[in-house]
């Protein structure tokens, strides 16, 4: 486990350093790692405001190893349109923790997320 977090956190630097650099050149610590479950029927995170208060960069990773329908995770974009983001199992997504995001209804199955925020 802890080589697996080290890439992750490698990930945070890396794509914070070609994107944001919110972190800068500073120390990288773990703020909050959750697991987010949700089994159908869920209404999945509806507030489109939400944003990972306190964080810098957030890293999700799609985990679980069963189907599952809905449970679409997007992100409030500056015109007022959503992005929706596909994930298959072990993809990541990197994003800055102030950015508005949600996750629509997962309709049927499982969805399980590990969450980082840094």
């Amino acid at each position: 486990l802890p080589e697996i977090f080290k890439k992750m956190r490698e990930a945070v630097l890396q794509v914070d350093r070609q994107n944001w650099g919110v972190i800068g050149e500073g120390t990288c610590n773990l703020r909050v790692a959750e697991f987010h479950r949700h089994t159908s029927p869920s209404e999945g995170l509806p507030d489109p405001h939400h944003y990972d208060m306190g964080s810098l960069v957030t890293i999700d990773v799609l985990l679980g190893d069963g189907p599952f329908e809905g449970g679409c995770f997007k992100t409030l974009e500056p015109d007022g349109s959503f992005t929706e983001h596909s994930l298959a199992v072990g993809d990541a997504l990197l994003f800055v923790s102030h950015k508005y995001h949600c996750v629509s209804p997962v309709t049927a199955g499982v969805r399980e997320v590990l969450v980082l925020e840094f």
